[in-house]
């Protein structure tokens, strides 16, 4: 489904401004960011572009990545806006990525440190004398 291949796509950005009724829209901005974070698991960056503060705060503590407020900042501020967000988010993928590693080799160390008390036991065998009836 395309709609699943974009929102797991880590390079696309989104720009929600709230009022989407306006253009013929059913969903709110806020309304917007929860479908895409909850119902899309969407892996890209989402920014908040709004005239209301109080809006790009509740965006972000959503899951927005920034706030623009309106008029738009400068393309300079922009683009270096951008930048770190996808900086944050290769950060936030390679701090994820050590955190499975060092969980894995965990794992791997539990279960070696089983197998190897396992083989223990195997190796003590207790034979007891048959009873007598």
């Amino acid at each position: 489904m395309l709609l699943a291949r974009v929102a797991s796509n880590k390079k696309v950005i989104v720009t929600i401004d709230q009022s989407l009724q306006s253009r013929g829209g059913v969903l709110t901005g806020t309304d917007l960011i929860k479908w895409l974070k909850d119902s899309l698991d969407f892996q890209g960056i989402m920014i908040s572009s709004s005239g209301d503060a109080f809006i790009g705060k509740e965006h972000v503590s959503l899951g927005a990545h920034l706030a623009w407020g309106k008029p738009l900042p400068p393309k300079q501020k922009v683009q270096a806006d951008i930048i770190n967000c996808f900086k944050m988010q290769r950060a936030t993928a390679l701090s994820k990525d050590t955190f499975r590693i060092k969980n894995n080799q965990q794992e791997e160390s539990d279960t070696l440190q089983n197998h190897q008390q396992e083989e223990q036991y195997d190796h003590h065998i207790i034979i007891l004398p048959p009873t007598t009836p």
